[in-house]
């Protein structure tokens, strides 16, 4: 006897949509509602791959904010870090060549 077709709830859609914003991976999801991966993957496949991109956008937004907002210097250091190319060496900088070994020469009294 075949399994009831599986309909979708606006919560169960808000559910796994969250749940993939924040890194669940489908297996699990699939396993919490009760269903197989492949179904999931078959009724849910936009909330899946929407859930990341939304929550990345509105974490960027919010760090944006935070970085032009002259009250949260770290951000703005963060932003230019992760997507301005910003390091701390400079291009000019050095590092410090290595310390030759010490070494200690006696030497040989003439006869």
């Amino acid at each position: 006897m075949p399994r009831k077709k599986l309909t979708p709830t606006e919560d169960q859609r808000r559910q796994v949509k969250s749940l993939a914003a924040v890194g669940t991976e489908p297996r699990d999801i699939a396993r919490l509602l009760r269903v197989s991966e492949k179904t999931l993957r078959k009724y849910y496949k936009e909330e899946i791959s929407r859930g990341p991109l939304e929550a990345n956008a509105k974490v960027g937004k919010t760090l944006l904010d935070m970085a032009c907002d002259g009250k949260t210097p770290i951000a703005s250091i963060f932003w230019l870090k992760a997507r301005g190319g910003w390091n701390e060496k400079r291009n000019g900088d050095v590092p410090p060549a290595a310390i030759p070994d010490f070494v200690v020469a006696r030497e040989k009294k003439a006869a």
